[in-house]
């Protein structure tokens, strides 16, 4: 009995793409032909989810920006309910300064969740062998936890933090989409470029970063004055900021960050990356 299930199209290309030793057959006639004629099919579903995750990315960006952006920019922060008495008379802000873009935010959460949903059924086997589709579902769980996990104006130092690393998942993936657009070919070669480097910059960061904890640890023991007093110079009296300055060492400009800043983890996960763009 003939078998009437669909079966993908591409996955020989896939797997061609992955080989060193065929990947210059993809230049053949016959397979830019045949991608050609699949882009004349589909460009429009790419198209429409391309202007679809720019006003997720644009809602995205601007919700953040509304409600943990600082005074220069006209931002007061909502206020946190728990922060309320029956003396004071200001509003309760469930939904943060901005209740139209947290609904929205909400409803394109939802339709990206949909998306998510279906692009795994399809391919299951094959879904997280994507660096994109692993950003996408950390963006979606983070995303998730930023706007339902309670009230906007409360933890304000924890949804900074984790506003920074939405903001920083959400134009990732929005560079790269719109990288991967076929009449941006010759723009292409950086996406690649850039996913190539950062996959090596991690294998070798991993092995190296034993190497800076142990300065870390050295720098700690030698340089600290943590006698529960406040110094001038306090970077080596806390064991968590001295790792975070020896990374930082990485890259003398970061020295200004790391003297305002008072969000370790945030800091601490940014310096690897940020290193990996000057470099590249």
């Amino acid at each position: 009995k003939e078998d009437k299930t669909p079966q993908p199209e591409t996955d020989v290309l896939w797997y061609m793409s992955k080989s060193k030793d065929h990947r210059h057959l993809l230049k053949h006639p016959v397979i830019t032909s045949f991608l050609a004629l699949k882009w004349s099919r589909i460009s429009s579903h790419y198209n429409s989810n391309m202007l679809f995750f720019t006003i997720l990315v644009g809602t995205l960006t601007a919700y953040i920006f509304s409600n943990y952006a600082g005074f220069s920019l006209g931002v007061t922060p909502p206020t946190c309910s728990s922060n309320l008495t029956d003396n004071l008379t200001m509003p309760v802000q469930p939904y943060g300064n901005s209740p139209s873009l947290w609904w929205m935010l909400m409803v394109l959460l939802g339709l990206l969740v949909c998306r998510e949903l279906l692009q795994f059924s399809i391919s299951p086997g094959q879904h997280f062998n994507s660096v994109e589709n692993i950003l996408e579902v950390l963006l979606i769980v983070l995303t998730g936890v930023l706007i339902l996990y309670g009230h906007p104006g409360c933890d304000m130092g924890f949804k900074r933090e984790l506003s920074t690393a939405v903001l920083l998942f959400s134009w990732i993936l929005f560079v790269t989409m719109v990288g991967r657009h076929p009449r941006l070919s010759s723009y292409n070669i950086y996406s690649t470029m850039f996913y190539r480097v950062l996959k090596t910059f991690i294998s070798f960061l991993t092995w190296y970063s034993l190497f800076i904890i142990a300065f870390g640890l050295c720098f700690y023991i030698l340089l600290h004055k943590d006698n529960g007093q406040e110094n001038d110079y306090p970077f080596f009296d806390n064991l968590g900021f001295t790792l975070v300055k020896t990374f930082s060492m990485f890259v003398e400009s970061w020295n200004f960050l790391i003297y305002h800043s008072t969000h370790h983890s945030a800091t601490f996960s940014f310096l690897p990356l940020s290193s990996l763009l000057l470099l590249y």
